[in-house]
């Protein structure tokens, strides 16, 4: 829940990464009604990816934080995390302050608290939620 909603509804969602794994994850949420601003380093990736799911293609992570209460993250590494929300175009640039960061990568804790504490200082949160498996399991829910 975004701070200030009265609903549990996390407001306006943004996926970062819309690969294997990512890609599902995001039909998802749009399969349960949330209309998604995502971004993929691949344009034509995401652009398929609305074609068929609905939803905004943003030009970079920062339109995708802007456009977002909730950002979610599942890339490939940690280098990719800290690029996508920290990065000169990342999450962070965009966003105002108080907007959730959901890293659904599988990084390492120090990583992850490292660009966590950044975060923090620029008054966004992060929650850490890494997730293993294949994609006939993210597809499946």
């Amino acid at each position: 829940m975004v701070p200030g909603r009265a609903s549990p509804s996390p407001g306006r969602v943004g996926f970062v990464g819309l690969g294997i794994m990512g890609s599902r994850m995001a039909a998802n949420l749009a399969r349960a009604g949330h209309e998604l601003t995502v971004f993929n380093r691949t344009r034509a990736t995401a652009d398929a990816w609305t074609a068929e799911h609905g939803g905004t293609v943003a030009a970079s992570p920062a339109e995708v934080g802007a456009a977002s209460d909730v950002v979610i993250s599942m890339v490939v590494d940690g280098d990719q995390v800290r690029e996508v929300l920290l990065g000169e175009q990342g999450v962070a640039q965009g966003a105002e302050r108080g907007v959730l960061c959901v890293d659904m990568s599988t990084i390492a804790p120090a990583q992850t608290r490292a660009i966590g504490a950044q975060l923090h200082e620029r008054g966004l949160a992060l929650l850490d939620a890494p997730v293993t498996g294949s994609s006939p399991k993210a597809q499946d829910g």
